[in-house]
């Protein structure tokens, strides 16, 4: 099953206690160690991970007994009182918790087409009010709703860019001038344009972009141009519908998938995503019929995300 390949097998003792979480991969901040062996028993059977030693945590895995007579109040409250562990710090910004998939109706005695227990919340990282693409707490829970796992990344230096300088009118401005430098005039636009706050981690850092989205009456072809909100520029044209790649994070392995149409791709096992053998279903279907175990939302490309189930053993 796709839990049983995700699992690593590099464990090291938190402490000379067995009864204390265990770290798999890196070694999490001294700091963040000493406040996790101060929860002793809390933290009782936890399984945690770090992306680099001395850094926060990106996965804990176990049983954690959270207040709230729903899973999006949990999610809260878990934040609230563990969010610290994964870099959750005051600066940092969370949205409100929403559900990314749910158990089947097997699962919970519903009525076919009825509302099923949330399986999976996501609360994406916000800067300046747009989510911050890749960053934020995904919580999952059983069909009881009991918590079963965290994983995430956070970025505290991403939270301190300022506020747009950069109007959207002129962004689209800005927009629609690219657009004819590249054969694109007004006349050739069949939708858009219209303009959306949203903001990346690139390799020189955090931006904050107006990102400015058409669709070309040429094959119905969408198109976003993403304009620096500070200083104007063009930072990036995406191709909405272009395939390309992303990256699934899931208790320290990385695993490369493929994306297309912009509305997101399914892959029934690990096996079938590294080979970018996706599935015909529909989110829909899938998230109504099928146990989600992750998303995860691609950091290069617009709007895509990747969803793995596992109904069905590897192939």
């Amino acid at each position: 099953m796709l839990r049983t390949i995700l699992l690593l097998t590099v464990v090291a003792a938190l402490s000379h206690n067995s009864a204390t979480a265990q770290i798999l991969r890196e070694t999490p901040a001294p700091a963040l160690a000493a406040r996790i062996a101060s929860l002793g028993a809390e933290a009782s059977g936890w399984r945690l991970n770090t992306l680099r030693a001395g850094g926060p945590l990106n996965s804990l895995r176990g049983e954690v007994v959270l207040s709230g007579d729903t899973p999006q109040e949990r999610s809260l409250d878990f934040v609230a009182r563990h969010g610290a562990l994964f870099g959750v710090v005051p600066a940092v910004v969370l949205g409100e918790p929403r559900v990314l998939a749910r158990f089947p109706s097997l699962h919970t005695g519903s009525a076919s087409g009825g509302s099923s227990a949330p399986r999976a919340l996501r609360m994406p990282q916000l800067i300046q009010g747009a989510e911050l693409s890749g960053y934020g707490l995904t919580l999952e829970f059983d069909a009881a709703g009991d918590f079963v796992q965290a994983h995430g990344v956070v970025s505290e230096f991403a939270s301190a860019l300022p506020g747009p300088t950069v109007l959207a009118v002129q962004a689209i401005e800005t927009a629609l001038q690219h657009l004819a430098a590249q054969g694109h005039g007004i006349g050739d636009l069949r939708a858009g344009p219209s303009a959306s706050l949203v903001a990346r981690v690139a390799a020189d850092g955090p931006h904050l972009l107006h990102s400015v989205q058409v669709v070309l009456r040429r094959a119905a072809q969408p198109y976003a141009v993403e304009i620096d909100a500070h200083d104007g520029s063009v930072f990036a044209l995406r191709d909405l519908a272009l395939h390309g790649t992303g990256t699934y994070h899931f208790e320290g392995n990385q695993v490369q998938f493929k994306t297309r149409n912009g509305k997101g791709t399914i892959y029934k096992s690990l096996k079938h995503a590294m080979q970018g053998k996706a599935s015909n279903g529909r989110l829909a279907e899938v998230s109504r019929e099928s146990v989600v175990t992750g998303l995860a939302e691609d950091g290069f490309l617009f709007g895509r995300w990747v969803a793995l189930i596992d109904d069905k053993p590897v192939a």
